[in-house]
């Protein structure tokens, strides 16, 4: 099992999207559809993508498809495209992941979100179906701020949380990435001179410094959690 360091780690830097095989494929196939289905209110069709006894993020398929039957003429809601997708499948069951954009417009009102989604799907008779849910909000990001090269340049270097999981902190230019073990670099932006976030995600790197003044390690910063990762090179 991996861990917990190295999962956290892990999630920084997801690659933008991983499909296993036809499962994958088939899984996002389905995802479009139901999304389609509930933008022009066709609460039948939806339905097709659900099993009856899903647990759909603490609601039952018949509050969720009475819901969609009964939308007022003057709403309109709908979902992006999945991005970051991940597929994992376990035989005829399967998890996926991505994030998404919804659209929410009340008599011309229009508001965005964007949430994080973990989905458990059951093959049946050759169709995917939706057997459980969970949407995590993706809180509104700040707006970054601008550091000179010189602030940034300090962050620069590989921290650990255990050996074999760590973040390599990188300058391109005057742009700061952070790389996870593995994984693919994503850009940092600043929201404070120590505190960091990635576009799209709701954790924070928080930079901190020791005694002489100099940076010596990083915290991961997620839904009250914090692990910490010292500074190594």
């Amino acid at each position: 099992m991996r861990s917990i360091a190295l999962l956290l780690a892990s999630l920084l830097c997801t690659p933008a999207t991983v499909l296993a095989d036809d499962a994958g494929a088939e899984i996002a196939a389905a995802i479009r559809a139901r999304f389609a289905a509930y933008r022009d209110g066709d609460a039948d069709a939806w339905a097709k993508f659900v099993d009856d006894d899903c647990v759909c993020s603490g609601e039952t398929k018949a509050a969720i498809r009475a819901g969609i039957a009964n939308r007022p003429a003057g709403v309109k809601s709908s979902y992006g495209e999945p991005e970051e997708f991940v597929v994992h499948p376990h035989g005829n069951v399967a998890v996926a992941r991505y994030r998404v954009a919804e659209t929410v417009e009340v008599d011309g009102k229009r508001q965005v979100g964007a949430q994080w989604r973990t989905e458990t799907y059951l093959q049946r008779d050759g169709a995917w179906l939706l057997i459980a849910g969970a949407e995590t909000q993706i809180a509104p990001e700040p707006e970054p701020i601008a550091l000179d090269r010189d602030a940034l340049t300090r962050l620069v270097g590989t921290y650990e949380y255990t050996p074999g999981a760590s973040e390599v902190v990188t300058l391109e230019g005057d742009r700061l990435f952070v790389q996870s073990s593995g994984e693919a670099k994503r850009e940092l932006f600043a929201e404070s001179r120590d505190t960091f976030f990635a576009k799209g995600q709701p954790w924070r790197l928080v930079f901190r410094t020791g005694a002489d003044g100099e940076v010596d390690g990083v915290a991961f910063r997620q839904g009250g959690q914090e692990y910490a990762a010292r500074r190594v090179e």
